[in-house]
């Protein structure tokens, strides 16, 4: 979520690092050890992908979860970049219909059966699939989330989950 600001305080830097990436991943590539290429965010991962793909003709599948989407819109220059990246991806995966929505409004025009191509694989759990089971016996153990403190993260999920195992005596 911090990229573009980084991009935006230390632009050689920025520069040196993907171009370092691209190579690196062209060369692993090419090297025939890999089935499938996977890019987490279309930017820097997917244009890094892309070139790969370009170079050694293996599939790639690119995930974005939304800052890299919000950035097509924030950023129309982008749209170019981003058409290429999603035309080269085998398969496209983001963590909502609202994401999936907005990248097919994005570039949809310039990347031939896009929204055909998109899985949506929702982030977080829908609570209204997953949900407690009072028939559920409470065991030991740890929860880890590795996320930003934003609302939409729905963290309070996992604190009052954390706190109704606690209350069950469950540490």
């Amino acid at each position: 979520g911090e990229m573009q600001s980084y991009v935006k305080s230390a632009p050689l830097s920025v520069l040196r690092f993907f171009l370092s990436f691209k190579s690196e991943a062209i060369r692993l590539a090419e090297s025939g050890e890999f089935d499938l290429i996977w890019a987490h965010w279309w930017i820097p991962g997917g244009w890094v992908g892309a070139k790969a793909v370009a170079k050694s003709g293996c599939p790639m599948v690119v995930t974005c979860h939304g800052t890299d989407i919000h950035m097509l819109n924030a950023y129309p220059l982008l749209q170019r970049t981003g058409s290429r990246v999603f035309a080269a991806a085998e398969r496209i995966t983001v963590v909502s219909s609202f994401l999936k929505d907005s990248l097919v409004a994005s570039i949809g025009e310039r990347v031939n059966n896009i929204s055909d191509r998109i899985l949506v694989a929702p982030m977080p759990i829908d609570t209204d699939v997953f949900s407690f089971d009072e028939n559920t016996r409470p065991e030991s153990g740890s929860i880890i989330t590795a996320s930003r403190l934003t609302k939409q993260k729905n963290l309070n999920v996992l604190i009052h989950a954390a706190k109704r195992l606690m209350s069950d005596g469950v540490s």
